[in-house]
């Protein structure tokens, strides 16, 4: 799960996709709760064995998204992303806390 903040309208997604691209792809959001598709083309940049994706919205906080990466046809990555103006720690913030068990 990538997560994003509402406080910024640049935002940077770093990926480990199925295949590497260095032609322009297609990123896809849609937003779980409405069900709204947004697209971006983007220009991906392959560093070190991660792509990193540039692109710019202003978001809602508190929502989430199912991210979809193409290239064409092939899914080249899928996640999902969760929008939070908390700044402290988010790595370690879990969307799902006391609701599943592992």
């Amino acid at each position: 799960m990538k997560v994003l903040s509402p406080l910024n309208a640049n935002h940077e997604i770093v990926i480990v996709p199925r295949f590497y691209s260095n032609s322009n792809v297609v990123l896809t959001l849609r937003n779980e709760e409405k069900n709204e598709v947004l697209n971006y083309n983007v220009t991906p940049i392959n560093y070190n064995g991660y792509t990193y994706l540039y692109f710019n919205e202003s978001f809602i906080n508190n929502t989430n998204y199912q991210l979809t990466v193409n290239n064409g046809l092939e899914v080249m990555y899928r996640g999902k992303i969760f929008v939070t103006d908390q700044s402290d720690n988010t790595q370690n913030y879990k969307i799902t806390k006391d609701i599943f068990q592992y």
